[in-house]
């Protein structure tokens, strides 16, 4: 096996599903750090929208991955189309100036809603229910005259006009339509008119043609399907589509792991902001993938090949240790810790969740850290002020002292304008090991074994007992996992043989140089990455590079190039090279997007007195055309 793992690159035989080797037992071992539930969220916006978040009463602009909790309302322009994914695994799509608001929220980690509940004040709205939601109700919608309730799975195209006049379409399966006067069943093929501020009338016609909607929303499912599905879980497979085209699966020491296409420089929760929630603080990515590597599974370095994410189940707003201090705080991905400590106490141990003790010191345990001004967080352009740890080191000589967390429910917008006293309770709320406060320096560390003081809150053994940190020769590899069934893929394998594991740069994706058979190296050259087995035929680019923040306190000039005996590749003895060697690129290929197919024009309605071909039974006995859809008297109404 070890043969196979490290072999030659352009040799890298298929890795089927069977064979793929997942961290073990991930969500386990973090499953206090996670929630029950999850969030729903924007997974694909064109044109532009804003948001009144519920929490600040703040109108916004709307971007891709912003989450979307019970009370927020959302306005739609006039050409926009939107697509969100609710915490239930139901679909809303909104378009033509809609003004919706989630009245509730089904599954959603601040919320017990039995069903969830949008309302739609005007424009037009499908709703996509799944054949598997969590809900104990299927979800409706409400309009000014009406209430649309889904019978079970299906897809509805649904229009309010003004406050008297509401349309509803089934296009796939049954809903029931509730006015204050009557209640309708409208099936497959069919379409209801609801006419009135009370519901007074409802009219039924055959379905038009599909709307431009709805033709937009299946142009979305052309991209649902592809070589992530043999790594991601089954109930993510549509979330996760966005990795495709953006990054590549590659095989590190302890299985498969999936690698952004990102700019030197680059880290995980950098290019984004945070925005406070009822469960703590949540990422919300600006990177047009960053839905499920931020929310599942986990970050971690690879010597070899830089941040890599490690598919996963459980949930969370972000998956992040946390420093506060009293000028600045700062945050890394868990799984730069997570997944250390367990190749060193193995898989009978999870990790607590809340406050752990006292850090500070060395700005060398911080270099892989991101730091930011406390003022600066939630800042919609918050990416602009972050620096990581190494840059924040030049010019101080240590980090303050403060304490580290995972628990960041405290930490809402009030704890932003006044850290000084958020640290002061945080202190407080320090564990102590006899009589000192504990110090959790030995934690950022990374050593081979835990301080007892620190090990006793970070560890708990899954027994009930202190976790015990086992023989060196049992971690050197963990055993694999079967992952779940999907088609064969490919990852890029790195050469190891005959060369140490390098140590790069914190955040810095390059490839590396194999020695040549006369022991020489080669010119530098990307590792050649194969395509996945039933990877999506979009064009494959790079997001922008966010490489060009400065440092706080420059003057508008950038950094300066380290000189020349400082570079990476310098060899004592050789000069400066009088001319820089040129290098030709490629051309960077035209980003588009396919065109989606779309119906010839607006629904068209029926005339008044045009019928479905079906009778509507009332309480008042007057009977019309056979067919069917029913309406049926409420008793008293």
């Amino acid at each position: 096996m070890a043969g196979l793992t490290w072999g030659v690159t352009l040799a890298a035989p298929p890795i089927s599903a069977q064979e793929a080797e997942f961290p073990v037992d991930y969500d386990a071992a973090i499953a206090q750090s996670g929630m029950d539930g999850s969030y729903g969220y924007i997974r694909t916006l064109e044109g532009s929208a804003t948001l009144i978040q519920v929490d600040t009463r703040e109108r916004v602009e709307l971007s891709v991955n912003e989450p979307i909790l019970a009370g927020d309302r959302l306005f739609a322009s006039g050409k926009s189309r939107i697509e969100i994914v609710l915490a239930d695994g139901n679909i809303v799509r909104v378009g033509d100036r809609a003004e919706v608001l989630f009245r509730a929220l089904a599954n959603s980690g601040d919320t017990s809603d039995p069903g969830s509940v949008v309302e739609l004040a005007r424009g037009t709205l499908q709703l996509v229910v799944s054949p598997d939601q969590p809900g104990s109700e299927f979800p409706a919608v409400v309009t000014p005259n009406a209430t649309i309730r889904a019978r079970g799975a299906g897809s509805f195209l649904i229009a309010a006009d003004d406050g008297r006049r509401s349309e509803v379409i089934v296009r796939d399966g049954v809903a029931e339509v509730t006015t204050p006067n009557e209640v309708a069943e409208v099936r497959r093929g069919e379409r209801l008119f609801v006419e009135g501020a009370r519901g007074d009338r409802l009219d039924f016609a055959a379905a038009p043609d599909l709307g431009r909607l709805e033709a937009w929303g299946l142009g979305l499912g052309d991209y649902a399907g592809a070589e992530y599905a043999a790594h991601v879980d089954p109930d993510l497979h549509y979330a996760a589509s966005s990795l495709s085209g953006h990054g590549s699966w590659v095989r590190v020491e302890t299985g498969v792991a999936w690698r952004p296409r990102v700019s030197s420089g680059w880290a995980p929760y950098r290019d984004g902001r945070w925005r406070h929630t009822p469960s703590g603080l949540f990422w919300v990515s600006y990177e047009p993938w960053g839905w499920v590597p931020y929310h599942y599974g986990y970050w971690d370095l690879d010597p070899s090949w830089g941040w890599v994410w490690f598919p996963g189940r459980r949930f969370a707003g972000a998956h992040v240790y946390w420093y506060w201090g009293s000028s600045y705080a700062g945050w890394i991905p868990s799984g730069y810790y997570w997944r250390h400590y367990r190749n060193q106490y193995g898989n009978g141990w999870g990790f607590h969740f809340g406050v752990y003790g006292h850090i500070g010191g060395s700005f060398g345990r911080y270099r892989h850290w991101t730091f930011l001004p406390q003022g600066r967080l939630g800042h919609r352009r918050q990416y602009f002020y972050s620096v990581g740890g190494a840059d924040l080191g030049r010019g101080r000589r240590a980090i303050e002292r403060g304490v580290l967390l995972t628990d960041t429910r405290s930490l809402g917008r009030e704890a932003w304008r006044r850290p000084a006293e958020t640290l002061a309770t945080l202190r407080r709320a320090v564990p102590r090991d006899g009589r000192s406060e504990v110090d959790a320096n030995g934690f950022i560390d990374r050593g081979a074994r835990l301080p007892q003081g620190i090990e006793r809150v970070a560890l708990r053994g899954r027994d009930g007992r202190s976790a015990v940190a086992r023989r060196p020769e049992a971690s050197t590899r963990a055993s694999p996992v079967a992952a779940s069934g999907g088609r064969p893929v490919r990852a890029t394998i790195r050469p190891l043989e005959g060369r140490s594991p390098r140590v790069q740069r914190p955040g810095v994706q390059r490839p590396t140089r194999p020695p040549t058979e006369s022991g020489g190296r080669q010119g530098l050259r990307a590792p050649a990455a194969r395509d996945v087995g039933g990877a999506s035929s979009r064009p494959i680019v790079s997001w922008p590079s966010t490489s060009w923040i400065w440092p706080r306190g420059t003057t508008g000039r950038p950094r300066a190039r380290p000189p020349f005996n400082q570079r990476p590749g310098f060899q004592p003895g050789t000069k400066r090279p009088a001319v820089r060697p040129t290098t030709t690129r490629p051309a960077r290929p035209t980003v588009g997007r396919g065109a989606i197919p779309r119906s010839g024009g607006t629904a068209r309605r029926s005339g008044g007195a045009s019928r479905s071909g079906g009778a509507v039974r009332r309480s008042g006995g007057t009977s019309r055309s056979t067919g069917v859809a029913r309406a049926r008297g409420r008793s008293g109404g």
